[in-house]
């Protein structure tokens, strides 16, 4: 799994989700609790609907199509995993940040132990141009 891109991909669908979401509660409508459910609602189904087929917004920005290791497509199972990561995506880097902080000694296993993996299908501009502002 290329790490990066799949956290890139799952955070950028998360903003998605929630920016929209807490500009809805911002706007002083009237009905902004309702339309706030109803776009993470909305959103989250799109989201899974895609994770479905291996594509979504985010994972297209990040240049990478999630797939199962023989080549297919995750499926609904993984699909409705991803669309949690993507609406629970602030504490999962949490955990993410904890574990990196925490030290990797353990050792790393090979990619067919892995149930589900990214390919990379472009370019990654943005996490490249982030690693030359970084350092």
């Amino acid at each position: 799994m290329n790490w990066p891109s799949a956290i890139a991909a799952i955070f950028v669908d998360s903003l998605l989700i929630w920016l929209p979401a807490w500009g809805a509660l911002f706007l002083d409508t009237g009905n902004d609790l309702v339309l706030a459910i109803a776009w993470v609602s909305l959103v989250s189904i799109v989201n899974f609907a895609s994770y479905v087929k291996g594509t979504s917004v985010g994972s297209l920005a990040a240049g990478i199509r999630f797939e199962r290791n023989q080549g297919q497509a995750p499926g609904k199972g993984y699909a409705l995993l991803l669309s949690f990561l993507s609406l629970f995506s602030i504490p999962v880097l949490a955990v993410i940040i904890l574990i990196d902080y925490l030290g990797n000694d353990i050792p790393s296993k090979p990619l067919s132990k892995y149930p589900l993996i990214g390919i990379r299908t472009a370019k990654r501009r943005v996490l490249e141009a982030c690693d030359k502002l970084w350092g």
